[in-house]
């Protein structure tokens, strides 16, 4: 009867105690299967990053060379193509980045947003400021008007900046590139009151006694 008492009470705590050490052993595993998914989750988070953050400098670097979207892809293969010679474990991870036409392109459009919201942030201090027009016509005998803007803020800092480029259809009139200023103007909040000077090429569009721009502006209230 001892014996049997004894070897009840063995078999009790042996059970015990092997289902407590199945049930640390199962919350360790746990533990360490939630960190490890952290860290996955935290690593798949930065490559993320990681990857965007090369596909908009790549965009950048297109745009200022002025190279069309398509080529995305070609300088993607010939980053491959270098990075499978010099070190092919990293080949995977250039792999994900998106370098496609319309990736690009959408790039490039979220580039150019993010500058005009920045200028506009910019035009809000602004003290006084000057726009300088030049129309010339390109390939397709088309005139286009760039229109160049420089202004001064309550600290005497100069922001000097592409305002706009802005085609013109039909007529190379004063009348045409008023308007073309104009829109430009207010598309990006700039107050006319704080206009300083207008500086023109010398076309007689812009400096003609009838009919240019000058002309135009000193008859228009809103120059």
């Amino acid at each position: 009867m001892i014996l049997q008492k004894m070897s009840s009470r063995n078999v009790t705590n042996n059970g015990r105690s092997s289902g407590k050490s199945v049930c640390n052993q199962k919350g360790t595993t746990l533990k360490e299967t939630t960190l490890n998914l952290t860290k996955t989750g935290e690593e798949d988070e930065g490559c993320c990053e990681r990857t965007l953050r090369a596909s908009y400098k790549v965009a950048l670097r297109l745009a200022r060379a002025g190279r069309p979207f398509m080529d995305g892809p070609l300088i993607k293969n010939i980053m491959l193509d270098v990075v499978e010679t010099m070190n092919p474990t990293l080949a995977p991870a250039y792999s994900r980045i998106p370098l496609s036409g319309m990736t690009i392109h959408r790039r490039i459009n979220d580039i150019a947003e993010n500058l005009h919201e920045q200028l506009a942030a910019k035009i809000e201090n602004f003290l006084a400021y000057s726009i300088a027009l030049d129309e010339s016509t390109d390939i397709n005998d088309t005139a286009q008007l760039a229109i160049f803007l420089r202004g001064v803020d309550d600290d005497l800092h100069v922001t000097e900046e592409l305002l706009d480029m802005i085609s013109l259809k039909d007529t190379v009139t004063g009348a045409d590139i008023l308007a073309a200023v104009e829109m430009a103007a207010e598309g990006i909040g700039l107050p006319w009151e704080k206009l300083f000077s207008v500086t023109t090429d010398g076309a007689p569009a812009m400096c003609g006694k009838a009919k240019g721009l000058l002309d135009y502006c000193g008859k228009n209230s809103t120059c």
